[in-house]
C-alpha cells in the first residue's frame, strides 16, 4: 500500500469518526430533551373524560361477545369503537 493512500484512508477514518461523533452526540442531546420534557408533562396524563363511557361500552361488548347479552343493542353507543374496545 503506497503512503499516499494509506493516507487518504486515514484520513477518511478521522472524518468518519468526526461523524460518528457529533451524530451521537446530537442524539444524546435529543433523547436527553425527550427525557426531560417526558418527565416534565408525566403529571399531566391520567384518566380522560371518557374512559368511564370506553370502558362500559367494552363491558357491553363482551357479554354480547361472551354471554350473548343484548344490552348492547339498546344503549346508545351500539355504533362506537366496539371493536378499538374489546381488546383494551
Amino acid at each position: 500500500m503506497t503512503d499516499r493512500v494509506r493516507k487518504r484512508r486515514d484520513a477518511w477514518r478521522k472524518t468518519n469518526k468526526l461523524k460518528r461523533a457529533r451524530f451521537h452526540s446530537l442524539a444524546l442531546i435529543l433523547w436527553s430533551l425527550f427525557l426531560i420534557a417526558g418527565l416534565a408533562i408525566v403529571d399531566d396524563y391520567g384518566v380522560s373524560w371518557d374512559t368511564k363511557g370506553q370502558r362500559l361500552v367494552a363491558i357491553d361488548t363482551v357479554n354480547y361477545v361472551l354471554h350473548e347479552d343484548r344490552t348492547l343493542l339498546q344503549t346508545h353507543d351500539r355504533f362506537y369503537g366496539a371493536a378499538l374496545e374489546l381488546p383494551l
